[in-house]
């Protein structure tokens, strides 16, 4: 059975959650201020694709559903914090990761470009698209792969 939060509700948990993430990190990392200055610690990843996207994804901007513009703005985030790592060899799965990013960013696209077009091959298509935007694009599910990848 799954309780259905309210908004306050909602904000609340987000909140909770951004707290502990905040102390582990500084438990695992021992400096806080690495966590929002250190633009060379590697390790924010963790703590930014878990607080910020994950937790805030799933509790605020899409706690029901996803649309392919949320899977824009979700693949768009990780692309930029993927270009961002220092040392891109620590990061298990790099290249495997930014491909499926960037195929969720295309469907997404796609889905958005193609939805006023008509036709059976064009319906497909878009059905195909929006599918893949809206469930692989989704903050909790591409976060995570983030989230797991790099701890």
């Amino acid at each position: 059975m799954q309780v259905k939060l309210t908004q306050l509700q909602r904000v609340i948990v987000a909140i909770l959650y951004l707290v502990v993430l905040f102390v582990l990190f500084t438990i695992i990392d021992g400096n806080y201020n690495d966590l929002l200055w250190d633009t060379s610690n590697d390790k924010r990843i963790w703590f930014f694709s878990g607080a910020l996207l994950i937790i805030l994804g799933k509790y605020i901007a899409e706690p029901f559903f996803s649309k392919p513009t949320d899977a824009i703005a979700n693949s768009l985030a990780i692309i930029i914090t993927l270009l961002t790592i220092t040392d891109k060899t620590k990061f298990v799965g790099y290249e495997g990761v930014l491909i499926i990013v960037l195929m969720v960013l295309f469907a997404s696209l796609l889905t958005i470009f193609l939805k006023n077009f008509e036709g059976d091959v064009v319906d497909k298509v878009k059905l195909a698209a929006y599918k893949l935007s809206t469930s692989i694009g989704r903050s909790s599910v591409l976060f995570s792969l983030i989230y797991i990848l790099t701890f």
